[in-house]
């Protein structure tokens, strides 16, 4: 993937969780807009985190210890979201589905990637 790609599924994040925040504000209530907004600023976190972290990775020189902070860094994405599932008042499936948007960004620009060249 170039940068111009991971820039594309960085814009796709955003686009899909401004949508997502709008059908909560507009369809439900703001305990639920909270939440999709938790989902998605958690998921572009570990988004920017990962592609930082990939790239050095891939082309830095320590390597192994690019890996090690991988890992960790996942261990704590995972921590957060516990912590956030069991300690506020957010709403499990509206948090889910601001997470979602991760995925949907990703497979979004994939599937552009294929069909358009």
């Amino acid at each position: 993937m170039s940068q111009k790609t991971l820039k594309k599924i960085d814009l796709l994040l955003i686009l899909y969780a401004v949508i997502l925040c709008f059908g909560a504000f507009f369809f439900y209530d703001n305990r639920s807009l909270l939440s999709v907004a938790a989902g998605a600023a958690v998921a572009f976190v570990n988004w920017v985190l990962s592609r930082r972290l990939g790239v050095k990775l891939i082309f830095g020189e320590h390597q192994q210890r690019v890996a090690i902070l991988l890992s960790i860094k996942m261990l704590v994405v995972i921590g957060v979201i516990v912590s956030i599932l069991a300690f506020t008042p957010v709403e499990p499936v509206a948090f889910m589905i601001g997470l979602s948007v991760l995925v949907m960004g990703i497979l979004t620009q994939g599937i552009r990637e294929i069909f358009i060249q």
